[in-house]
C-alpha cells in the first residue's frame, strides 16, 4: 500500500516537474515573439534579452545578458536612468522615454522606452519595453516641416513667420535682452 502511494507520488512530481519545463520553455518563446523589444534588467545589467530587443540593439541574444541598457543610449539617458530608478523602487512611471539608441553597427534609432517593476523576490527586477519609433518619428517631423514651410520654396509660411515676429515682440516687451536670448528666440523659432 505504501509502496503505490510513494510510486503515484513519484509519478506526479514527475509530471508536474515536466509540465513546469514545458510552461517555462513556451514562456520563452512566447516572450520571444512578442513584437516589442523586451529586457529582463537587474540594477546591474541585463538578465534577459527577446528576440525582438537583440534584433533592435543589432547585437546577438545571448551578447545582450551582462549589459547595462543605459550603454546603448545616445540622448535621454538621464531620464531614462530616472524612469529606471523608479521601477527599481515599485513606482509606476507614467511616462514613458523617448530617445535615441546606437546600435552595434553604429545606426541611430529611436525607442520609445517604458520601465515597470517585476515582483520578484530578493534582487529587484525590472521589464524594459523598448518599442522602434524611428518611422514614426521621421514621418512626424517631416509633417512638422510641411505645416511651416512653403513646400515650393522651403521658405517658412506665412502663419509661422507670424509665430516668429509674435515671440519676437513678446520678448522684446519683456525688456532689453542680451543677443545671446535673441539668439535663442530666433533658434527656437526656426526648430
Amino acid at each position: 500500500m505504501f509502496l503505490d502511494e510513494d510510486h503515484e507520488a513519484l509519478l506526479a512530481a514527475q509530471l508536474t516537474k515536466e509540465t513546469l519545463v514545458d510552461t517555462q520553455a513556451r514562456m520563452g518563446m512566447m516572450l520571444d515573439l512578442m513584437p516589442m523589444g523586451l529586457l529582463i534588467h537587474t540594477r546591474q545589467g541585463i538578465i534577459f534579452g527577446n528576440q525582438e530587443a537583440s534584433r533592435l540593439l543589432q547585437v546577438p541574444q545571448d551578447q545582450v545578458v551582462g549589459r547595462h541598457f543605459l550603454d546603448f543610449l545616445q540622448t535621454q539617458i538621464d531620464e531614462a536612468a530616472q524612469q529606471m530608478d523608479e521601477a527599481f523602487k515599485g513606482r509606476i512611471c507614467e511616462n514613458s522615454t523617448e530617445a535615441d539608441i546606437r546600435t552595434a553597427e553604429g545606426t541611430v534609432r529611436t525607442i520609445k522606452l517604458i520601465a515597470g517593476a517585476l515582483p520578484w523576490d530578493g534582487n529587484p527586477v525590472v521589464q524594459l519595453l523598448l518599442q522602434d519609433i524611428t518611422d514614426l518619428k521621421t514621418i512626424q517631423n517631416a509633417l512638422h516641416r510641411l505645416t511651416i514651410t512653403d513646400e515650393l520654396t522651403g521658405a517658412f509660411n506665412r502663419r509661422h513667420a507670424f509665430a516668429i515676429a509674435n515671440r519676437f515682440s513678446t520678448a522684446r516687451a519683456l525688456g532689453p535682452m542680451p543677443s545671446r536670448s535673441l539668439s535663442l528666440i530666433l533658434t527656437i523659432s526656426s526648430a
